[in-house]
């Protein structure tokens, strides 16, 4: 009994948060990709009821494949609030690194977007997107804000500089059918469940915050410290750490002698021989994280698929 109470609450909750949905959007799209022994998934379009599902029976195509998905391209303008809480839930739990558009945030340059789509290992296609906000010109579906920065809050790791944000908001001709009072409640839930879910995320209270701050009909870059603080959330960074203590030492110390020589104007030469050991310290933690990666995908998988 307290289950089903519970369903019918969760199911009532993300009813009421799908309400700033436009009245109609096609489905988003899901890609798959194969990158060295591992596949991405990359979400593009606008997030509309079902697409959390669809999510599910993409994960469940890799995993019934004997594939493990690691990172989960976001290419979307928002949508549905509870789809994209559901999808980043499931991001989170599987350790998947969310990457959104990157762009020149100093110059405002246009946003870069890039994703593998793939038949098998061997056949593929690189998808590469730019797109300028200011003349419109280039692919629009370039790009990530309102509810798909709640996915990109769910990575293990995040990817990518551009999040557009602004606060949630429901339908005007619904909202205004209720008293102020009811509206007041209601948004008042509405952001409980998204401070909630941020929280959960270990998002800084001020990106909340900063976030409840634009309006509804305005969308904003969130600033760069913020992006920048948020790139490598301390569970994920630390369980990698446990397990690659020695290859992350590697890699943190060829950045450092790097740095070090570019600050001291070692030759170009020099820099060159540096730049090369740090690649490949870069790969060998790549590759044992990977190995942790796979380890997590199938143990939390096999709990998320009996679900």
């Amino acid at each position: 009994m307290a289950r089903m109470l519970k369903s019918y609450i969760v199911v009532g909750l993300f009813t009421m948060l799908a309400l700033a949905l436009p009245r109609s959007a096609k489905a988003a799209d899901f890609h798959v990709g194969y990158f060295d022994g591992t596949s991405s998934i990359t979400l593009v379009g606008q997030i509309v009821p079902g697409d959390a599902e669809r999510f599910r029976q993409t994960l469940r195509k890799i995993s019934d494949g004997d594939g493990v998905a690691t990172h989960l391209y976001l290419f979307s303008p928002g949508g549905s609030i509870g789809e994209a809480l559901e999808i980043g839930r499931l991001a989170s739990q599987l350790a998947m690194t969310t990457i959104a558009p990157s762009y020149d945030a100093a110059a405002n340059g246009p946003l870069s977007c890039f994703f593998r789509v793939s038949q098998t290992e061997t056949d593929y296609e690189d998808i590469r997107w730019r797109y300028n906000r200011a003349t419109g010109e280039g692919d629009a579906r370039c790009n990530c804000a309102s509810a798909c920065f709640l996915i990109w809050a769910g990575g293990a790791r995040r990817a990518g500089n551009y999040l557009g944000i602004h606060r949630a908001f429901y339908r005007p001709e619904l909202f205004k059918q209720d008293d102020f009072d009811q509206a007041r409640e209601k948004y008042r839930n509405m952001r409980h469940i998204i401070e909630n879910y941020l929280d959960e995320m270990n998002v800084p209270g001020l990106v909340v915050d900063r976030m409840f701050s634009v309006s509804s009909t305005d969308i904003q870059p969130l600033a760069q410290e913020f992006v920048e603080i948020m790139q490598a959330p301390a569970a994920f960074d630390e369980y990698t750490r446990a397990f690659c203590p020695q290859e992350v030492a590697e890699r943190e110390n060829a950045a450092e002698v790097l740095k070090i020589a570019k600050a001291q104007g070692v030759s170009d030469a020099g820099v060159q021989v540096l730049n090369t050991a740090l690649q490949a310290a870069y790969d060998k933690a790549f590759y044992c994280e990977r190995d942790v990666r796979r380890k997590i995908f199938r143990k939390a998988y096999a709990k998320i698929g009996a679900e």
